[in-house]
């Protein structure tokens, strides 16, 4: 087997696990605090909006005077939506799922597999003669 290809497979591998395991999210509400203060203050990359009949979720979201303005992915095209601050019953950001000991055990896994990656970019074999 090609040695180099088979490095970079490993290499692949080991990195793909913890990227995978980092993507879980779930979604926590922000607390009891006006949604637009929220917004122009932390300025999230998403935000999950419940309304009086619906939800829906924005990205990046800004505040433009008393109105939340985003963009909604899941419409076809992707549209510019304005909620009104006062409309917006709840607001929730994502957040990583699971324990904070699962995040250490994960994000350790993630620098290992890196540390590995690279190990192997610059390994030279000196081959037998």
């Amino acid at each position: 087997m090609n040695r180099p290809t088979s490095t970079a497979v490993r290499a692949a591998g080991i990195l793909a696990l913890p990227l995978v395991l980092m993507s879980c999210s779930s979604w926590h509400s922000i607390g009891k605090g006006p949604p637009a203060d929220y917004v122009a203050r932390e300025k999230p990359r998403s935000v999950r909006v419940s309304l009086a009949e619906s939800t829906l979720v924005l990205s990046r979201p800004i505040v433009r005077g008393d109105t939340v303005v985003g963009l909604d992915l899941d419409a076809r095209p992707v549209r510019p939506v304005a909620l009104p601050a006062a409309d917006i019953r709840n607001l929730e950001v994502p957040s990583p799922k699971g324990s904070t000991a699962a995040k250490v055990v994960v994000g350790t896994f993630w620098v290992t597999g890196l540390a590995l990656a690279v190990a192997f970019a610059f390994h030279r074999d000196p081959g037998i003669p």
